[in-house]
């Protein structure tokens, strides 16, 4: 869905990012695909490569369209081929990145030249979501465009002028903050913005019969990271069968505290959940548990990806 958007990164007192995104700009889409990479991101190495990002010149954008089938005429626009072609080549400057161009940096080996599309900030009646990512202040901010109402001078992107001017709309406003260190699971990261869309939340309803949807759930838990120090497992589900096994060796010597030698086992799943935004709890920078763990809703979730184990196994 053509809903507009932007993605930024405030590093070093400055906006190293500013992608505009074309696409599914609503919370359920780009603000999603944001919230579940800075979840996830060892944000200390992602910090050296956004530092190492740099604003494209006008001289170096032009360039990138050389060998092209097609180059943007004076309005900008080009060709099928000519915008697939460039895609392609340089995904990090297509309009189609989105959020994702987090992923692209971090996975990058010296950082991009990225363009600078801050200005659409301004722009709130076509920049419908933005997100921002603020490395210094430890934050995770999103604001809601269609704004009618002037900004507060202490509001992140007041005074910043859009390309189309309007006197009618202002930048976009602030709509929720949460620190990098206590970001919320999908759910309530949905639920926050659940009275913003205007449209019966058409926009995330994906999401959200993603999360009702039992066998979805239920593979979403066992296909989860963890760190276990105990046993070689990658995921929830490897580290299930592991038990399991152990369990058969074992048989009546088998013991549920310390499965694998050690006890305190359940941590390193609760810590997978929580990484993924499936429970609440705080980590801290070792992927530990340190405080507010929902273990009730980490059991039922565990529970319920077990007991999903027999039917998406046997296709019943």
């Amino acid at each position: 869905m053509g809903t507009r958007n932007l993605t930024c990164v405030m590093l070093d007192g400055e906006y190293k990012v500013a992608q505009y995104g074309q696409w599914d700009g609503h919370p359920g889409g780009q603000g999603m695909t944001a919230l579940r990479f800075v979840r996830r991101a060892n944000l200390t190495d992602f910090a050296e490569k956004v530092r190492a990002c740099r604003w494209i010149t006008q001289e170096e954008w032009d360039a990138t369209w050389n060998g092209m089938p097609d180059r943007p005429d004076e309005r900008g626009s080009v060709s099928i081929d000519g915008a697939a072609a460039h895609r392609n080549r340089f995904p990090h400057l297509s309009r189609d990145a989105g959020a994702d161009i987090l992923h692209l940096i971090a996975d990058s080996d010296d950082g991009l030249s990225l363009k600078n599309s801050l200005s659409f900030a301004g722009d709130s009646v076509f920049c419908e979501w933005a997100y921002v990512i603020d490395l210094d202040k430890r934050t995770f901010e999103v604001y809601r465009g269609f704004n009618e109402e002037p900004l507060a001078q202490d509001e992140r992107f007041a005074g910043v002028e859009g390309l189309e001017k309007s006197s009618e709309y202002h930048p976009v406003r602030h709509a929720a903050t949460w620190r990098l260190d206590e970001l919320p699971t999908d759910k309530a990261f949905m639920r926050a913005f659940k009275d913003e869309d205007d449209d019966d939340d058409e926009d995330v309803s994906e999401e959200a019969e993603e999360a009702e949807d039992t066998e979805a759930l239920a593979l979403r838990v066992l296909r989860t990271k963890i760190e276990p120090l105990d046993v070689e497992a990658e995921t929830i589900g490897e580290y299930l069968a592991e038990l399991l096994v152990q369990l058969w060796i074992d048989g009546e010597g088998f013991s549920g505290k310390r499965p694998f030698g050690e006890s305190g086992w359940k941590q390193w799943l609760y810590a997978g959940l929580i990484r993924e935004g499936l429970i609440a709890g705080k980590l801290d920078e070792h992927g530990s548990i340190i405080d507010g763990v929902d273990t009730e809703e980490g059991d039922r979730l565990i529970t319920l990806a077990i007991d999903e184990l027999i039917p998406l196994a046997t296709g019943g």
